[in-house]
């Protein structure tokens, strides 16, 4: 069986990037980035989910989930885990 998943690392030319990723056919896009690139394509309209992550745990120093405030964006919360650590997720598709 051939494996056809890919990894690819950039760290410039975020937004025509991810546009020519998005204009593809294949499977989905997972993104794990801080606020700055978090921000920058909500605001491009270029994430379809979120999935957030809480941990029972409160820490002094982490990195924002955004950078600035994005632009007002709707969320509508479609899935919830919990796990026996006490670790939540909860995921919202873009609206």
């Amino acid at each position: 069986m051939e494996n056809t998943e890919h990894v690819e690392f950039i760290s410039e030319n975020h937004i025509p990037f991810i546009k020519q990723l998005k204009n593809q056919k294949g499977k989905d896009i997972w993104l794990i980035g801080g606020g700055q690139i978090n921000t920058m394509l909500l605001n491009e309209n270029l994430i379809d989910e979120i999935q957030v992550f809480t941990m029972p745990i409160i820490i002094s120093n982490g990195i924002d989930l955004f950078e600035n405030l994005p632009k007002e964006t709707h969320l509508k919360l479609i899935e919830t885990k919990s796990y026996s650590t006490g670790a939540v997720e909860l995921k919202y598709k873009v609206e």
